[in-house]
């Protein structure tokens, strides 16, 4: 199967709303209330389905894995093609914060 082959699984990425980008912060609030924000490093092996990764200056949560040789991986993204990275390759992922719960009086 080949990038042009892949029908992507359902969009949730484009349902991301951007909260902050400013001043070096990088926030984004999920459809759920919960928000994602200070993207870190990570090898290719520390990446996990369901985990949001920075690409192209926005989020795409991680649907699907394939190894590649030489330790690599091949990121399957909701709504986005393929996206190769190699074993020395890094790519930002973000931290998930729970959404605050409403006052209860």
């Amino acid at each position: 199967m080949n990038a042009a082959q892949y029908n992507p699984a359902p969009d949730l990425s484009r349902m991301v709303i951007p909260r902050q980008r400013t001043g070096g912060r990088d926030i984004w609030e999920l459809p759920d209330g919960r928000t994602l924000q200070s993207p870190e490093p990570a090898t290719p092996q520390a990446v996990s389905i369901g985990m949001w990764v920075k690409v192209s200056d926005r989020p795409w949560r991680v649907a699907d894995l394939r190894a590649r040789t030489g330790g690599g991986r091949l990121l399957i993204l909701e709504g986005r093609p393929i996206y190769p990275l190699a074993s020395g390759d890094s790519i930002p992922v973000y931290a998930i914060t729970l959404a605050a719960r409403p006052r209860q009086g």
